[in-house]
């Protein structure tokens, strides 16, 4: 991709697409814009992640291709960031050698799902500072369980848990396991009701004594964990496929 015009810094990274895009989409998506080569990522099973690099002509080709941010391809908006072919070839690197770099412990667990049966998910692995909207971006293409997200409070917890409305996008959320958000990984484990359970009581314990002893002003309002404010557990609600955060726990 180097060469002596240095052309391999005129690279654009594209977030969010649909799966079935196709390159003349994006031709048509990033009009005006002269594309010398598009690379999609794929994760393990040979699926596209939403993703793609386009390697552009010039300055101004990127310059345009990133006034298309936030724009809408077909009925998603895709976010388009500046990059270059080191990223690009790193990012093709680490999903072309994925499985060599997964860990027994991972592999065992996600690989038998004859005994799983609660369409929850642990992430670990997060960016500090992630929020839940990270975490719905960055399983674009499935569907997430209304208030289906917990991100524990404890500074550089690093983890998530996501309730899914049902176990095919459970095992399709198991995919993205090793797939980047930011410039980490992310590493994608089985749970269970019970195990996110215990996350969310255990914020619930910590933020009621930080609020008790007045050492959190905004109680409610700023802590991830909370939800909003609504206090509760990840329970189903409306049917055995689908989950999400409810006050009253149901049994299991």
């Amino acid at each position: 991709m180097t060469d002596s015009h240095g052309t391999n810094n005129f690279v654009v990274r594209l977030r969010g697409l649909p799966w079935s895009t196709k390159s003349s989409e994006i031709h048509d998506f990033l009009k005006g814009c002269k594309i010398r080569q598009i690379n999609f990522v794929t994760n393990n099973q040979g699926r596209s992640t939403g993703e793609c690099f386009v390697v552009l002509e010039s300055s101004e080709d990127v310059d345009i291709a990133k006034s298309f941010n936030y724009k809408n391809l077909s009925t998603r908006y895709i976010e388009v960031f500046g990059s270059n072919a080191d990223e690009m070839a790193q990012m093709i690197k680490n999903n072309n050698n994925r499985n060599s770099h997964q860990n027994n412990d991972t592999n065992s667990s996600n690989t038998n799902n004859d005994n799983w049966r609660e369409p929850v998910v642990r992430l670990r692995g997060l960016p500090y500072n992630s929020c839940k909207e990270d975490v719905i971006r960055f399983f674009n293409e499935l569907d997430i369980a209304e208030n289906g997200v917990h991100i524990p409070s404890r500074k550089h917890a690093g983890e998530a848990f996501v309730a899914f409305v049902n176990m095919d996008n459970a095992l399709r959320a198991l995919e993205y396991n090793h797939m980047n958000m930011g410039h980490r990984y992310i590493e994608i484990f089985k749970s269970t009701y019970a195990e996110a359970h215990i996350s969310v009581m255990n914020d619930t314990q910590s933020l009621t004594q930080q609020r008790d002893s007045g050492s959190n002003q905004n109680y409610g309002n700023q802590q991830q964990g909370n939800l909003g404010g609504h206090n509760g557990n990840m329970s189903r609600s409306g049917g055995d496929d689908v989950v999400g955060y409810s006050d009253n726990m149901n049994q299991h």
